[in-house]
């Protein structure tokens, strides 16, 4: 499951008309903030590398990913 996949039960909360926490918004959320703080995403920056910021955008949310590629 990736990242985008996770937060869509975030972003349904976020979009209700009563913000209610529950179950599984807070499985959701400890897993997002697990796969972010993973080591193979996490990397120092480079600035002798190309950089590429990558977006992506449904009909539930946007996100986007900025990283060097080497």
């Amino acid at each position: 499951m990736n990242c985008s996949e996770i937060s869509c039960v975030l972003v349904r909360m976020m979009n209700a008309k009563k913000l209610r926490r529950g179950g599984q918004q807070e499985m959701a959320c400890n897993a997002l903030k697990a796969t972010v703080s993973k080591s193979a995403i996490l990397h120092a920056f480079d600035p002798s590398l190309r950089l590429v910021l990558e977006t992506d955008t449904s009909q539930v949310c946007t996100g986007a990913a900025l990283y060097n590629v080497t």
